[in-house]
């Protein structure tokens, strides 16, 4: 199968790409969302500060507001650049398709034709290139049909002002209620804004990921 068979009106992702792109569209949607809630709340908590009367709560207080509202406004910008670039991935692979003969959808193109298979099938020389079967295959992947070279710094800058800016706004919250309130009403709104704040983070940092395979673990455990 020669270039001149190619047809750049018909081409559509793999199955593995389109699956990430499309894995990929609600969270960071989801992302978006929530940041600009929580620019939201803290602009208007803001507004609603005492005065500055010079102590080192009130820094404290507005540490936390500018900075809170700064963070989740970065994590909404990084959030809006990470959906252009996932979405951007199937125009991006039918141009690579198009133009570059050294590119992975072109060459998907071409071993295929040469095997004599359908599009849905895997192609074993390819499938090695795009270095599938590491730690991060769907990244692999995704750079394999056009991901922008930035999306792992625009991810984790989006990720640390999301969770950073959410702790803020709890801090905020407390520190609000500790220099407005009663110390009684205050005292009592801390553990609520832990029981608010840590469980999820927790899950974050440590249960993200699927449960492991026992069978898998106990023939690990067998070979060493």
């Amino acid at each position: 199968m020669d270039d001149s068979e190619l047809d750049p009106l018909s081409y559509t992702l793999p199955v593995a790409p389109k699956t990430a792109v499309d894995s990929w569209l609600p969270r960071l949607q989801a992302i978006g969302v929530i940041t600009v809630l929580f620019a939201g709340v803290q602009a208007q908590l803001l507004g609603g500060l005492p005065a500055d009367q010079g102590r080192p709560s009130d820094t404290a207080l507005r540490f936390f507001a500018y900075g809170g509202l700064l963070l989740n406004l970065g994590g909404t910008l990084s959030g809006v650049l990470l959906l252009v670039a996932i979405t951007t991935v199937p125009l991006t692979a039918r141009r690579l398709y198009v133009s570059c003969e050294h590119s992975i959808p072109r060459r998907m193109f071409q071993e295929q034709g040469q095997a004599g298979l359908g599009a849905g099938h895997r192609v074993p020389e390819t499938y090695g290139l795009i270095g599938a079967g590491n730690h991060d295959e769907e990244t692999q992947i995704l750079r394999a049909f056009g991901l922008a070279r930035g999306w792992n710094a625009l991810l984790l800058h989006c990720l640390l002002c999301f969770v950073v800016g959410s702790i803020f706004v709890f801090v905020q919250i407390v520190l609000g209620a500790w220099l407005a309130e009663r110390r009684v009403v205050a005292a009592l709104a801390v553990p609520f804004a832990l029981i608010g704040a840590v469980p999820p983070l927790y899950v974050f940092f440590f249960s993200m990921g699927p449960l492991p395979c026992r069978m898998c673990q106990a023939t690990d455990q067998e070979s060493k």
